[in-house]
C-alpha cells in the first residue's frame, strides 16, 4: 500500500508507586492525629481546646479525604511515540507533552536546599509532569523505547542515549 503508515504501538502505561502515595498520606493522617490528640489533652482552657479540635480535626479528615481520593484516582503516564499523558483516572484533566514540541528533559527543583523534586519537561514548552510518585527509571526505559530523546535541558547540548 501506497501512502500508507504503519500504525502507531499503544501507549504505555506507568503507574504510580502505591507505596509512596501511601506513606505521604499516612504520614500526614497520623502527624494530624498525633497533634490533634496532643493538643486536645493539652489545651488549658475550652476555646483553646475548641480551637485545637477544629483546626487539626480539619486538617486530619482533609488529609484522609485526600488519601482516600488519590488511592481511588491513582496516577499513571501513558507514554507513546507522539506524547506523553499525565492523568489521574475517571479525571478528564491531564498534561500532556507532545514530542512536536522539542526533546525531553529533566528539571529538577531543591526542596528546602536539599530535597530535589524532577519534572519532566518538553523543551519548546511550559508544560511539566512531576516524576515524585513515579519509578523514575522505568519511566526513562518506556520514553527511550518509545523513541524519545532527552537533552540535559533547554539550551544545553544532547545527552547520550
Amino acid at each position: 500500500m501506497t501512502g500508507a503508515s504503519a500504525p502507531s504501538p499503544p501507549a504505555v502505561v506507568v503507574a504510580e508507586r502505591a507505596g509512596s502515595r501511601n506513606f505521604l498520606w499516612g504520614f500526614l493522617a497520623v502527624v494530624f492525629g498525633a497533634a490533634l490528640v496532643r493538643g486536645h489533652l493539652g489545651a488549658e482552657t475550652d476555646p483553646g481546646r475548641l480551637v485545637v479540635d477544629v483546626v487539626f480535626g480539619a486538617l486530619f479528615v482533609g488529609t484522609v479525604a485526600a488519601w482516600v481520593w488519590f488511592n481511588r484516582h491513582p496516577a499513571r503516564l501513558e507514554i507513546s511515540a507522539e506524547e506523553v499523558t499525565f492523568q489521574h483516572r475517571g479525571q478528564k484533566k491531564s498534561t500532556r507533552l507532545l514530542r512536536s514540541a522539542g526533546d525531553l528533559y529533566v528539571s529538577t527543583t531543591m526542596l528546602g536546599g536539599k530535597h530535589p523534586l524532577r519534572f519532566l519537561k518538553v523543551t519548546g514548552s511550559d508544560e511539566a509532569i512531576a516524576l515524585q510518585m513515579f519509578d523514575w527509571p522505568q519511566v526513562q526505559r518506556v520514553c527511550l523505547d518509545n523513541g524519545w530523546r532527552f537533552v540535559e535541558g533547554p539550551g544545553r547540548e544532547p545527552q547520550g542515549g
